[in-house]
């Protein structure tokens, strides 16, 4: 076997170590990430919350908090606007939870996974005007319904944008969008999930309350207190762990080994986690598998009721099904494996494969003989006769 081995940079490593009291295979492997000042080492090994960005460098932040606070101040109908997957739940999840925790009524609703497929669908439009809704705000989703937010407005619907997923080169006429990504946010963390881009907006929207007097003789809400639901969507979404990520899940990780939240504690039960066990591993592997096994196979209510719910028995019973859900989904992922591992052992007899990623549109891709399209958007597999 011959490995290949980074550029091992002993002096810069001792000296690294040395500020850091760490060893030099710990200081080493930082350099290797790029990392190679003591400040930048120190915020990557020790971040604290004080290190989190001004959530109004995002831009349209100003504006968002604006229209929730009309809408919160004229008793306005808000629905939450959510998606199926982890990030997507726990970004529900989180923002319902803030409003509950300053005494909003919210309402919410999640796409089915079969019926409506990813996003904003004109189908949910008319199930939030039928519920009275007056403003929308999406989470996870959102950056390219441009006919959706049109038809939103013919309604009489206005729309907030939370997302993170790539712009196009214009933007939907929301009433603000969210987005790190886009070209003129000055937001300095381009990498949040969707529930990261959520918490920004709580931390925006308290403050913003804090300022109009919302909170003068009652508690202000404790937003750490959310952070478990934060790392868990965080996580789940396989962003890369740095800057604000890191933070989230740094903290998150400590309130989830104590949270109060009936879904979690019956999470952590169903899913045999003792508060050691808790790290990115054991969200990425035990808990976000449950959650998303919801949405991709049953009803994908599920886990916003899980994370929403304080009655520690319908939360046991959520999570137990969400249990159920996931050794399924798992038995289903094992036949279509075979399926597919059978598939490609015919297939070789009478045919040269090749496995072709591409972001060009299957339509634009020449091939001889046929193209058979797997899960993954972009994963073609073409194959030609010997």
């Amino acid at each position: 076997m011959h490995w290949q081995l980074f550029p091992q940079y002993r002096d810069l490593s001792k000296e690294l170590a040395a500020g850091l009291n760490v060893s030099q295979i710990t200081a080493q492997a930082l350099i290797s990430r790029g990392i190679t000042n003591g400040d930048d080492a120190r915020r990557f090994l020790y971040p604290t919350l004080r290190e989190l960005h001004d959530p109004f460098l995002m831009a349209d932040m100003g504006r968002a908090t604006e229209r929730i606070i009309r809408a919160i101040g004229k008793n306005e109908r808000i629905t939450v606007c959510g998606d199926y997957d982890a990030d997507g739940v726990t970004s529900t999840a989180l923002l319902l939870r803030f409003f509950e925790m300053i005494g909003v009524p919210a309402d919410y609703h999640i796409p089915n996974r079969i019926a409506d497929g990813y996003g904003l669908h004109k189908r949910a439009i008319d199930i939030l005007k039928s519920k009275g809704t007056e403003l929308a705000i999406t989470v996870d989703n959102g950056i390219n319904a441009f006919d959706e937010i049109d038809y939103a407005k013919s309604l009489g619907i206005d729309v907030i944008i939370t997302d993170h997923h790539e712009p196009g080169k214009k933007l939907p006429k929301a009433c603000a969008v969210l987005n790190p990504k886009r070209p003129d946010c000055r937001f300095p963390f381009k990498e949040l999930a969707g529930v990261g881009v959520v918490f920004n907006l709580i931390m925006a929207l308290r403050q913003r309350l804090r300022d109009s007097g919302f909170f003068k003789g009652k508690e202000e809400p404790r937003l750490r207190d959310l952070l478990d639901i934060v790392a868990i969507g965080t996580v789940a979404d396989v962003v890369p762990l740095i800057d604000e990520n890191r933070i989230f899940v740094k903290f998150g990780l400590e309130e989830l080994k104590k949270s109060s939240n009936r879904g979690i504690s019956a999470l952590k039960v169903i899913s045999g986690l003792e508060p050691h066990q808790l790290n990115a591993t054991a969200i990425a592997f035990r808990i976000a598998p449950r959650i998303n096994a919801a949405g991709r196979i049953d009803d994908q209510n599920l886990g916003v009721r899980l994370f929403t719910t304080s009655d520690p028995e319908d939360a046991a019973s959520i999570a137990e099904k969400l249990n159920s859900l996931n050794s399924k989904r798992q038995s289903m992922e094992e036949v279509i494996l075979k399926e597919a591992a059978k598939f490609l052992k015919e297939l070789l007899k009478n045919y040269k494969v090749k496995i072709v990623e591409s972001e060009v549109p299957e339509e634009e891709i020449k091939t001889r003989g046929f193209v058979y399209r797997f899960s993954c958007k972009f994963i073609l597999l073409t194959a030609d006769k010997k």
